[in-house]
């Protein structure tokens, strides 16, 4: 069997040396065959020359795209049974793969991290404020999707190849909505779906901005919403 996980990295310069470091030595222990994915998307700073340093595999965004374009063209680039993404500051700790490849093997297509599941240890919690925001972005999307999982952005997630590699290369959002985009088109397809209880630790210098991230998630939620009855998508 063999694990591919896919990082994508903005101007991450300041910690994917120690994130890369971190997931080979829990790779090193595993029994599985294992590559690591760094999608440097567009960063302005040293983040692609560790990449290269450290000899993962490489994909260059030639300018900052996003972080759903950012996965996707890691999916495109992998070649793993089992496919995962996880975010640069490892937020999730990378020993919770153990647990998504256990549900995997018992054959379910997409196993999600969820910071809201009864099982999920919150061990540093996000600012007041943006808790509260994630809080009314998953509200709306279960009123306007009627999707039941309790946290759609987790940035840990698992797939199948096969799933991954169809409901990527259907992917249209190229932002942080990429999730529920993936997991509509995952319903939709009939694939199996479990949500999984994360540990979670929150890093303080996110990507994701306080008001910019979340206005720019809802603009795109309402572009899926649009066109939900057709065509699931951002454009």
């Amino acid at each position: 069997m063999k694990i591919s996980l896919i990082i994508p990295a903005y101007n991450e310069g300041t910690r994917l040396l120690h994130t890369i470091k971190r997931v080979k030595d829990y790779f090193r222990e595993k029994p599985w065959e294992s590559e690591i994915i760094v999608v440097n998307d567009g960063s302005r700073d040293n983040t692609g020359e560790i990449a290269k340093k450290e000899r993962a595999k490489i994909v260059n965004n030639p300018t900052n795209k996003g972080k759903g374009f950012s996965v996707k063209r890691g999916i495109e680039s992998a070649e793993g049974d089992y496919i995962f993404f996880t975010d640069a500051d490892l937020s999730t700790p990378i020993e919770e793969i153990d647990k998504f490849v256990a549900y995997l093997e018992k054959g379910y297509d997409l196993a999600i991290g969820s910071r809201a599941h009864p099982e999920a240890k919150i061990l540093r919690h996000q600012a007041r404020q943006r808790e509260i925001m994630g809080k009314i972005f998953n509200l709306l999307v279960r009123i306007l999707f009627r999707l039941p999982y309790r946290d759609t952005q987790c940035g840990f997630k698992g797939f199948r190849k096969e799933a991954a590699k169809k409901l990527f290369s259907q992917l249209k959002c190229a932002g942080f909505a990429f999730d529920v985009e993936i997991l509509l088109k995952a319903r939709a397809a009939g694939y199996s779906i479990k949500e999984i209880g994360v540990t979670w630790i929150n890093t303080p210098d996110s990507k994701v901005k306080l008001f910019s991230s979340p206005l720019s998630m809802l603009r795109e939620i309402l572009k899926l919403k649009l066109r939900a009855d057709s065509q699931t998508g951002c454009r």
